[in-house]
């Protein structure tokens, strides 16, 4: 693993990757290595200020998401999204956690607030969200009975897969039986 490489110690304080580390560590189900994380984050004096305590709520978001404690993480990730640097960091994880606890109408502002939200280095975090974004985004008009909107989310998803690898590609095919499947609801 690359923090074998190079250990955190290694790396200065201020350039450690610690939300993407415990983002990271969350997604693979270790929340318990996000919350050690935040809070060597606040020993080493990092979670001072507004951005500080916004990216060590980001992290204890992250954790309560991966233990499927969806109140905990939407109170985490909406701090985090209100007072980050980053106008869009925390708002993918946010709409996921209204959206596994339950609250469709508030995972689909939140995301599209994703969508909507400008930031001039949105790239990175487009390269990790904005397919799934999308996709979720359709499901969810789906759901409420928004045809219209749903399809325009698939294209757009399909659109950004079109290149896909072979593994994403039966998620394509589906989306587009999906498009089918609404065009001939109309």
């Amino acid at each position: 693993m690359l923090l074998a490489r190079y250990p955190l110690d290694s790396i200065p304080p201020l350039d450690r990757p610690y939300v993407e580390l415990a983002g990271l560590y969350s997604r693979m189900g270790h929340p318990e290595r996000a919350r050690a994380l935040a809070k060597e984050f606040a020993r080493n004096g990092l979670a001072a200020g507004r951005f500080g305590e916004a990216a060590r709520h980001h992290m204890l978001g992250a954790a309560a998401l991966a233990d499927a404690r969806y109140g905990e993480a939407v109170q985490e990730l909406r701090l985090a999204a209100e007072s980050e640097q980053c106008p869009i960091c925390a708002l993918p994880e946010l709409a996921l956690a209204y959206d596994l606890g339950g609250a469709g109408d508030s995972a689909i502002a939140v995301y599209e607030r994703y969508l909507a939200t400008p930031w001039i280095w949105r790239l990175e975090l487009d390269a990790l969200h904005l397919p799934w974004v999308c996709e979720r985004l359709g499901q969810l008009y789906e759901i409420r009975h928004e045809p219209q909107r749903a399809a325009t989310m698939y294209r757009r998803t399909i659109a950004l897969w079109r290149d896909a690898d072979p593994e994403l590609r039966p998620r394509v095919a589906a989306l587009e039986r999906r498009l089918g499947a609404l065009a001939a609801e109309r």
